[in-house]
């Protein structure tokens, strides 16, 4: 019905836990995979896109207007963060407690050092939407997002440089297994590999 929530955004840190976001201001949390979704009281209406947990207990949501939400506690509680943009954010990335990025529209990446308590802009030469981000280790990441955006840094987003695209599709995912080998997905079935950290990307298709 007209009620339902959609749901954009998931991260799961075992096989029992994770959290899933969506339209006004949803975010739920299972403890037992999935079978039973509890609705947490997140504190704003804002539609969430994004949601990563580091751990147990610390977690980030984004969402329009650069929304930004964080828990200390696993999700009961939810405090607003000023996310230093107000542009739709769609992804967050953090590898470490302190060390964390969110993208979103416009080309806007916004970078954390201190845990989320403050944001710092970064450039990405694009005015595409970049939805989603991988990183490695607080140096070396990638993003991601409309119009064949991917751009690559290994200075902790300092610079960021285009990498050799593939033409227009527009990716939603990027993941990175080690600092060579990667891939990127999007629409109309779009799946690219790289096997150079980036420097090519090779298209494999969908049967």
């Amino acid at each position: 019905g007209s009620n339902a929530i959609d749901m954009v955004g998931a991260h799961f840190i075992n096989m029992q836990t994770g959290w899933t976001v969506g339209s006004g201001g949803a975010i739920f949390h299972t403890s037992d995979g999935g079978r039973t979704m509890f609705r947490l009281s997140s504190g704003t209406l804002k539609d969430m896109m994004g949601v990563f947990f580091v751990d147990m207990s610390a977690g980030w949501a984004v969402g329009e207007s650069g929304t930004m939400m964080t828990t200390q506690d696993g999700g009961n509680v939810w405090v607003n963060v000023p996310s230093g943009t107000s542009e739709a954010l769609h992804a967050l990335y953090f590898v470490d407690l302190q060390n964390g990025w969110a993208v979103g529209d416009g080309g806007t990446i916004v970078r954390t050092t201190d845990g989320g308590i403050t944001w710092v802009g970064q450039e990405a030469d694009t005015d595409s939407t970049l939805l989603a981000a991988d990183f490695l280790d607080e140096k070396v990441g990638w993003v991601v997002g409309e119009d064949g955006a991917i751009f690559a840094t290994t200075d902790g987003g300092a610079t960021w440089v285009a990498q050799d695209g593939l033409g227009t599709p527009d990716f939603q995912a990027v993941d990175f297994v080690d600092e060579i080998h990667g891939w990127a997905v999007g629409m109309e079935g779009t799946v690219a590999r790289t096997t150079d950290g980036g420097a090519t990307w090779e298209l494999m298709g969908v049967a």
